[in-house]
């Protein structure tokens, strides 16, 4: 955890105090328009500021030589009824994406199906985002798929990630 979690969990969010933590492991990327698989290091922190949502902070880097890869900032809510709904800003690619999902015990589905992506006119050409997050104690896999302007929606991203003491 960071100094941002303080005071106590916002009652709505008890259904998700599962998440939160540090997260770290590997993971492989590819996908249609790449020339070849990538391991990736990940670092993944769900934190809480005691208003009705969680924080999200992403971050990862090629196994290899440790140089970075991605970036992700932004937040999840509990909306009620297992419903949730999820922001979040992606800097390199200049593209957010809001989703919308379930929560069901400690899996998350969400999905931009019933929200939307957007980017600027320099942006990555996402089109779709589909997020599968498996929590079991202090083991989480996800999968993520991912759809652009040319390719259909393809698995992207796999990971199993640990959390830290």
């Amino acid at each position: 955890m960071t100094e941002l979690t303080r005071g106590p969990l916002h009652p709505e969010l008890e259904p998700l105090a599962f998440l939160l933590g540090t997260w770290t492991g590997e993971g492989t990327a590819s996908f249609p328009t790449m020339d070849q698989d990538v391991r990736y290091g990940e670092r993944m922190v769900f934190e809480h500021v005691g208003e009705p949502f969680l924080l999200y902070a992403q971050e990862s880097w090629v196994v290899e030589d440790g140089s970075p890869l991605h970036l992700e900032r932004g937040a999840v809510r509990h909306a009620g009824q297992g419903e949730l709904e999820m922001v979040i800003a992606h800097p390199v690619q200049a593209v957010t994406e809001v989703s919308h999902g379930r929560l069901d015990g400690t899996s998350l589905d969400l999905s931009t199906a019933d929200g939307s992506v957007s980017r600027t006119r320099t942006g990555d050409p996402v089109a779709a985002v589909a997020r599968r997050y498996r929590v079991w104690g202090n083991v989480m896999t996800y999968e993520l798929d991912l759809a652009t302007d040319e390719v259909g929606p393809t698995l992207h991203l796999v990971a199993e990630l640990r959390r830290e003491p």
